[in-house]
Order: structure tokens, then C-alpha cells, then sequence
């Protein structure tokens, strides 16, 4: 028993604390936020708070819980994992609610946010078992995994409507290919396949989802073209949240700021429904101004910088292949939920890591960042591992960013 103590303790002392620090500070700024982003329900902005803070306390501890477990024994449960996931979301589809949850009266969940960890992992774990395989073999075999399992999930995601997790997953396909050194003549003809598939996509794909994604898409393109549209109604929230976030100026209107303060927040302008999710990054740039949001890129680059170097300190191809992709897969949640506040890109119902209300979403995020820390905790190389040496440098040159 007392060793066990001791070696547990160890095994928290080799944590990546820098990280740690990282999320830390992600957090506390996600508090004081949702509760003044969430101000104009009837609970207030303190009781969605409060419920934040229980998932990020038990986020934390479920990250904690999986650092100090050995990556490499886990490997033979996430084949059944990802088999669970796929089954989560087709129960989704038969029994989701409009926010994509399964309730089942006690709690309820996004299924949605689950499959996606399984699948990172799942696709990491097939990436390893084929790597070996010699010239042509190992090509067709990394594109299987990615066009079957990794393309699955991604489809009954859009069944079930929920097209901005589809947005982020679609890219993570492309970036597999980049990972697995698939040769760039083969990327070439796929992102050209892909081009020309994007009419029917937007035509008769996208007209089919819920969410109408087309009609933002049209209406944001007016908006570039600098064209008529209208301010309430289709044009509502990309108005206003940018309307927010540009006038905010160096220092903000102070958390909690008042229609006094010149808040747009505070008059409902900013979708109040979906304030404290969606258009989060909208609140706190508003309320903090370009030097607060200038140090929540920082600290989300950081984040991103240290799982590409853990990635980079890892010793097999699973290590690599997940710690990368976790990383864009970040990348893709921060890119796409500022950007839509920023005008950059079309508004779309994502949540923003770590700073938006989720429980599911925050779970997840925070068992990413286990499995990362776990890699980081064992990544000494095992006496049977049969990972190429080589394979494994050039798997890295996509981490270090040479």
C-alpha cells in the first residue's frame, strides 16, 4: 500500500504543470464570464457559474485520474470505446433532444462530444497497428482507417444536426493525412476531389441540416460583399457580437459592466440565450477589451504549444498521432469560435474550450488533456515497443512545425 502511495505521488510529481497552469487560469476566467454572460436568465448569472465550477472541479479530477494510468494499458479498451461511441450517437439520433443531449432524468449528456474523444483515440490506436505495413500497403490501409472510422462518426454527427462539431471534425480528416506522411500528390487530388464536391454539399447537404447553415452562409457572405441585410433578424448576432467586440477598445467595459458602462451585452444584444456557450469569446472581449482577449489567445497557443511538445517527446506512433490531433482539434474549436465572432468565418453553435458553459464538452476536454498528461507521465520508450524510430521523426516533424 505504501508503495503505491509513493509511486501515485511520483507519477503527480511528473505532471506537465505548466499545462496545468495554463487551464488553471482558462478556468477562472471562464467563471467570471459565464456569470456575467449568463446575468439575464431567472436563476442568474451566479447558479450557471456554480454548476461550471462542479464540472471543472470533477473535470479536473478525471483528469487527474487518467494522468497517472498508464497510456499503454489502456490501449485494448479503446477498440470497445469507439464501439460505444458509434452507439451513443445513433441512440442520439433516435432519442436526442433539439440541443443534442440523450436525457436520461437524473443527467444527461452530449453523446456527440464522447464519440468524437473515442474517435482521436481510435483512429490514433489503428494508425499504430498499420504503421509497420511495408510501401503501398501502409498508404491504403492509413486511408481506410480515415474513410471508414474516422469518416463514420462524422456522418451520423450530421444526421443528428449538429453541424458545427461536423465543421471541426471535417478538417481533423485532412490534418490525419498530413500526420500519417501521406504523399502530397494523393492530399493534392483529395483537396481537389473535395473542391468540387462543395456545390452539392451546399446545395443539397446543407439545406437538409436544422441549424440552416446555409442561409448563414448567405447572409455572411452579404455581409463581406458589403450588401443590405438585416440586423434582426438573419444578421442579428454576427452584427451585434462583432459591434461588441469592436467597440470594447484597449481595457473593455469591466466584468459585469451595466448599459451605463456602454455594454452591448447588457442590453440583450448579444444573443442572451446562447451568451455563456456559443458567444462566449463575444462577453469577455467586450467586458476585457483587446488586452484581456489578446491573453486568451496566449494562453490557448501555450496550451496548444505544449501538447505539439509532448507530442514531440513521445516514443510511439499512438503518443504522436493523438497528441497531434488533440491539438488541432483544439486549434479547430478556438479558430472557429473566434473567428465567427470576429467576422472570420460564418456563426455557427460551437463551444469554446475550457471558457464555455458545457458539462459534457468540459469533460472531455479535460480527459484529452489526461490522456496528454499520461503520454507525457510514461512517455519513457517500452523494451517491446516495435515503433519505428524513423517513422517516428517524421511523424514529429508535423509537432515541431519544421
Amino acid at each position: 500500500m505504501k508503495s503505491l502511495i509513493q509511486s501515485t505521488f511520483s507519477k503527480y510529481l511528473k505532471l506537465h504543470w505548466g499545462m496545468l497552469f495554463i487551464l488553471g487560469i482558462i478556468s477562472f476566467l471562464s467563471l467570471e464570464t459565464i456569470e456575467s454572460a449568463a446575468r439575464h436568465f431567472d436563476q442568474g448569472g451566479s447558479w450557471f457559474a456554480q454548476r461550471q465550477l462542479i464540472w471543472i472541479v470533477l473535470g479536473v479530477l478525471l483528469c487527474l485520474a487518467i494522468s497517472i494510468i498508464d497510456y499503454h494499458k489502456l490501449k485494448r479498451l479503446i477498440p470497445y470505446a469507439y464501439i460505444v461511441g458509434l452507439l451513443s450517437l445513433v441512440a442520439c439520433i433516435f432519442w436526442g433532444n433539439a440541443t443534442h443531449q440523450i436525457d436520461l432524468g437524473f443527467i444527461s449528456f452530449q453523446p456527440v462530444q464522447f464519440a468524437i474523444l473515442t474517435t482521436l483515440l481510435f483512429c490514433s490506436y489503428s494508425f499504430e497497428q498499420v504503421w509497420a505495413y511495408p510501401g503501398r500497403w501502409s498508404m491504403v490501409a492509413k486511408l481506410v482507417i480515415i474513410t471508414l472510422f474516422a469518416t463514420l462518426p462524422l456522418t451520423l454527427i450530421l444526421i443528428i444536426g449538429d453541424t458545427g462539431t461536423a465543421l471541426v471534425w471535417l478538417p481533423s480528416l485532412f490534418i490525419m493525412l498530413l500526420i500519417v506522411n501521406f504523399p502530397w500528390r494523393y492530399l493534392l487530388l483529395i483537396l481537389i476531389t473535395f473542391i468540387a464536391l462543395l456545390p452539392i454539399l451546399y446545395y443539397f447537404v446543407l439545406p437538409l441540416a436544422p441549424e440552416r447553415p446555409q442561409e448563414r452562409i448567405k447572409t455572411y457572405i452579404a455581409t463581406l460583399n458589403q450588401e443590405e441585410v438585416d440586423i434582426n433578424n438573419d444578421a442579428y448576432a454576427q452584427h451585434y457580437i462583432s459591434l461588441a467586440i469592436g467597440k470594447a477598445g484597449l481595457r473593455g467595459t469591466g466584468v459585469n459592466s451595466t448599459v451605463e458602462d456602454g455594454s452591448i451585452h447588457a442590453q440583450k444584444y448579444i444573443p442572451w440565450k446562447t451568451a455563456h456557450n456559443d458567444f462566449i469569446f463575444a462577453v469577455f472581449a467586450e467586458e476585457r477589451g483587446f488586452l484581456g482577449a489578446l491573453l486568451l489567445l496566449i494562453l490557448y497557443a501555450s496550451l496548444l504549444i505544449a501538447l505539439l511538445f509532448i507530442s514531440i517527446q513521445s516514443h510511439d506512433i499512438f503518443a504522436s498521432c493523438f497528441t497531434n490531433l488533440a491539438a488541432f482539434w483544439f486549434f479547430s474549436h478556438i479558430f472557429q469560435n473566434i473567428s465567427m465572432c470576429l467576422l472570420l468565418m460564418p456563426i455557427t453553435g460551437i463551444p469554446l474550450p475550457f471558457m464555455s458553459y458545457s458539462g459534457t464538452f468540459t469533460l472531455t476536454c479535460f480527459a484529452i488533456i489526461g490522456i496528454a498528461q499520461s503520454i507525457w507521465i510514461h512517455r519513457q520508450p517500452k523494451a517491446n515497443d516495435t515503433s519505428s524510430k524513423s517513422d517516428l521523426l517524421n511523424l514529429n516533424k508535423f509537432a515541431s512545425l519544421k
